[in-house]
């Protein structure tokens, strides 16, 4: 039997005025998901995570115990998006879900400022 996975992010955005704005994502279903998961420290520089060829997605969390700024890359020379940061030591840890086409990627690319002393990031396909 395959493994199912089901996927929806849901929230609610609060304003400073106290106005609520509920947001949901879509449902992302795979009636093939490969459950393939992982935790490492990052490197300083480039961190690869290679992607099962039947993941639909990925849930990526970085603790709040980095250490150093991180990059989530697409092509070599893209700036990327930041996810995480260590700004005068408020950290700002992160949970990114990333929905993939028909064909996944081949990897992911985290870039890291330095090597992780502590924390870890931590990925889940689906």
């Amino acid at each position: 039997m395959a493994n199912i996975s089901n996927v929806q992010v849901i929230a609610t955005i609060i304003d400073p005025n106290n106005y609520e704005t509920d947001v949901a994502t879509f449902q992302v279903t795979n009636a093939d998901a490969p459950f393939s998961s992982g935790r490492f420290k990052c490197a300083n520089g480039t961190n690869t995570i290679a992607v099962p060829s039947n993941a639909r997605g990925c849930i990526i969390d970085c603790d709040s115990l980095c250490d150093t700024f991180k990059i989530l890359k697409g092509v070599a020379g893209d700036t990327g998006i930041q996810i995480f940061t260590d700004l005068a030591n408020v950290r700002n840890s992160g949970t990114f879900v990333l929905i993939f086409g028909v064909t996944p990627p081949a990897n992911i690319v985290i870039t890291s400022t330095g090597a992780d002393a502590n924390g870890f990031t931590s990925y889940q396909f689906f």
